[in-house]
């Protein structure tokens, strides 16, 4: 599945039954494309066992100021967004003030088009999960 997307990224298991995926140099609109793309994938696999596979998927955008953890953090609240709203979609995580400590946060001004992005992603079919 992973060769079927034609862009630079990283992808990393993040804990048991989730994956979290970084898209440098990908703005909203391909970033949301991609975790699209993958779901649709996943979605539409026959995988090799005898349950129905989906994900639920979490972006998040990369702001100016914003340190890997609070990235990550958005996301997972995205993540977290997308399974309350049913599972198998995607849902975008906002930007909150406190997230950042400039209240117009927008993404970085390196790169003025295109801000960074990550997913948090986790199998829907995974029992329920808790927050710690």
């Amino acid at each position: 599945m992973v060769t079927a997307y034609k862009c630079q990224f990283t992808i990393e298991q993040w804990v048991l039954e989730e994956f979290l995926i970084l898209l440098p140099e990908t703005d909203l609109s391909g970033a949301r494309n991609v975790a699209e793309q993958l779901r649709q994938t996943v979605e539409g696999h026959c995988f090799s066992i005898p349950r129905h596979v989906t994900i639920s998927v979490g972006l998040a955008i990369w702001c100016s100021g914003d340190s890997p953890d609070t990235l990550i953090n958005r996301a997972d609240e995205g993540l977290y967004r997308a399974k309350d709203c049913g599972r198998n979609c995607v849902q975008v995580a906002p930007v909150f003030k406190e997230d950042n400590d400039d209240a117009t946060a927008r993404p970085s001004p390196r790169a003025p088009d295109r801000g960074n992005s990550a997913a948090l992603l986790g199998p829907s079919g995974s029992g329920p999960r808790h927050r710690s």
